[in-house]
């Protein structure tokens, strides 16, 4: 049986900072429907940095799942809950 194996927080940080950098550039440069893709990469990759909070931060030692977000402002609450929506009705499609 394989060992479960976890990427950092960084490498997934990167992985978002590098994609949204290819969707901006999309963005100026092509059409809506060619910034799609790198868009939906940078929303899939901050859905993997929320679940790898949920499943490994743990301030004062306690592990807060979903709770985590009670500690951002309000907005940046519904931002997230919003892209972890959109990025998984898209995929159900």
């Amino acid at each position: 049986m394989r060992e479960k194996m976890t990427v950092t927080f960084e490498t997934l940080l990167n992985g978002y900072i590098d994609a949204h950098l290819r969707f901006e550039t999309a963005r100026r440069t092509q059409s809506a429907e060619a910034t799609f893709l790198p868009l939906f990469e940078a929303l899939n990759w901050a859905v993997v940095m929320d679940d790898h909070i949920v499943h490994h931060w743990k301030p004062g030692g306690e592990l807060l799942k979903y709770r985590w977000r009670d500690l951002l402002e309000v907005e940046e609450r519904a931002t997230i809950r919003g892209i972890r929506l959109f990025v998984i009705e898209s995929v159900d499609r």
